[in-house]
């Protein structure tokens, strides 16, 4: 299974065509999760190492790099609600135990939360049922030149 990272913003992003810089904070360490739909599909690969690899380009179109192998943790976010103009996020399981920051996990998703938030505002994007993916045990690829 590979695990595919954009390079760019979308899109519909406000900061679209510009670096995401998601390989450099996977490797650096600052960057622990990601959020994708499919929690069912994702699932399957808990506890299993996959490789990580980013699109040199735009998306399905271009070259694909492999940068690293991780071993994935996997949880549902269950629920997503605003309350006072703030979002709150529910997981099937506790986050490491410890209380929730939307700004945190913002961070720990390489993003600024008003960046996260964007990302995740576009109509084709929702949160709920989701699958937050952990990484674990992060090993690089040979030499990533991108």
């Amino acid at each position: 299974m590979n695990l595919m990272f954009s390079m760019t913003f979308p899109a519909y992003h406000p900061r679209t065509g510009q670096q995401t810089g998601f390989v450099e904070k996977i490797l650096a360490g600052t960057k622990i999760h990601t959020v994708r739909k499919g929690y069912n599909l994702w699932k399957r690969f808990d506890g299993k190492r996959v490789a990580l690899n980013v699109w040199e380009g735009k998306p399905y179109r271009s070259k694909v790099v492999p940068f690293a192998t991780a071993v994935l943790s996997v949880d549902k976010i269950a629920g997503y609600d605003f309350i006072v103009g703030r979002p709150g996020i529910h997981f099937t399981r506790d986050i490491l135990g410890t209380p929730f920051s939307w700004e945190e996990f913002s961070y720990d998703d390489g993003l600024t939360l008003e960046d996260f938030l964007s990302w995740f505002k576009n109509d084709k994007y929702s949160l709920v049922g989701c699958a937050c993916i952990w990484f674990d045990d992060v090993k690089p690829m040979g030499h990533y030149d991108h």
